[in-house]
């Protein structure tokens, strides 16, 4: 991994944390009752389960069964670490932290998201496989991830660092299975 991308992850981040509160306004502006339903419906799609189970199936139908393992592992790894990481911050939701009419509600701290680091994985995984769906996924992802702020369960800053923390992790255990193959 180049180290150009930790950076531009870190930038990224920290832009983030200034301009939340505007994005969450703005994409409030936004709000009708059709993009409304929409956003909420695409929301469950993006959990931690649903992604695992997605993502088994597919790996399975590929003949990739030999990265499940380490894929179920990342994804147990990175959910521990993004929840211990909520637990230390305590950063409400957007929703409990503003005062946002709320068109979800959700249990929980907001930082970082587990649905950014679920969806994430996935597509480094995917990404690795050599799967041409990966760039579906990452549409997919984007979309998933914009309903999550949109309605007001995330900030961007949230979503970024899940991201961060399902990028990195599973960049790790995909390079230490490479060492293990060697």
């Amino acid at each position: 991994m180049k180290p150009k991308i930790y950076l531009v992850f870190l930038i990224s981040l920290i832009i983030s944390f200034l301009l939340d509160k505007r994005i969450i306004y703005f994409l409030i502006s936004l709000r009708n009752p059709v993009l409304d339903k929409l956003m909420v419906y695409s929301t469950y799609l993006g959990n931690v389960i649903m992604v695992s189970a997605i993502l088994v199936v597919f790996f399975y139908l590929k003949k990739s069964k030999k990265i499940i393992v380490p894929f179920l592992f990342t994804i147990v790894l990175a959910s521990g670490i993004t929840q211990l990481i909520k637990f230390v911050t305590h950063i409400p939701r957007p929703y409990l932290g503003l005062g946002l009419p709320r068109l979800i509600t959700e249990s929980g701290y907001s930082f970082p998201s587990g649905h950014a680091m679920a969806l994430s994985i996935g597509y480094v995984f995917l990404k690795e496989s050599d799967s041409k769906f990966a760039v579906y996924w990452l549409i997919i992802s984007a979309f998933l991830l914009f309903g999550r702020v949109y309605t007001g369960i995330h900030y961007l800053s949230d979503i970024i660092g899940g991201i961060i923390i399902g990028y990195f992790i599973s960049y790790f255990f995909i390079s230490q299975q490479k060492k293990k193959e060697k």
